[in-house]
């Protein structure tokens, strides 16, 4: 039986100023996957992430998902 690999891949946020590696899928939804995110040069907020992400196809899908949640912020049931 094959070991999942801890960290697939390889990416920047911020034009290069956090750099990160995508590890295990966490969960998926109707608005794409969330994968845990390791940061490679941990900052004051930490050095574990969730990152969101969907195929290139679907992109309006998480444009969505950001205005219904734009939507509901200040709400105490959602975080």
């Amino acid at each position: 039986m094959k070991r999942a690999r801890e960290v697939e891949d390889e990416y920047s946020l911020l034009c290069g100023a956090l750099s990160w590696c995508r590890g295990l899928m966490i969960g998926r939804g109707t608005f794409g996957f969330l994968y845990i995110a390791y940061l490679k040069k941990p900052k004051a907020f930490g050095s574990v992430m969730a990152v969101k992400s969907t195929d290139p196809l679907k992109g309006d899908l998480l444009m969505w998902e950001k205005i219904v949640l734009d939507s509901l912020q200040g709400c105490p049931h959602v975080i």
